[in-house]
C-alpha cells in the first residue's frame, strides 16, 4: 500500500521547482543600492544636540512656587471659626 503513496509525492515535487522561476532573479536589481545615499549623513545634524539644553533643569525647582505653607494657613482660619 505504501508504494501507491510514493508516486503521488513525486508528482507534487516537480511542480514546486518550476515555481521558483517566477521569482525572476532580475528583481533584486530593482533594489537600487543607490537608495541608501538618500539618507544623507547630513540629516542627523537636524537633531540639534543643543535642544536638550532647552529642557532647563531649573524647571523642577518651579514646584517650590506652590508654597506648601499656603495649605497650612487655611487650617488656622478654620480653627478660629468654630470658636
Amino acid at each position: 500500500m505504501t508504494g501507491e503513496s510514493t508516486p503521488v509525492i513525486t508528482v507534487v515535487e516537480p511542480e514546486e521547482p518550476s515555481e521558483p522561476s517566477t521569482e525572476e532573479p532580475t528583481e533584486p536589481s530593482t533594489e537600487e543600492p543607490t537608495e541608501p545615499t538618500t539618507e544623507e549623513p547630513g540629516e542627523p545634524t537636524t537633531e540639534e544636540p543643543s535642544e536638550p539644553t532647552t529642557e532647563e533643569p531649573a524647571e523642577p525647582t518651579e514646584p517650590t512656587t506652590e508654597e506648601p505653607a499656603e495649605p497650612a494657613e487655611p487650617t488656622t482660619e478654620e480653627s478660629t471659626e468654630p470658636t
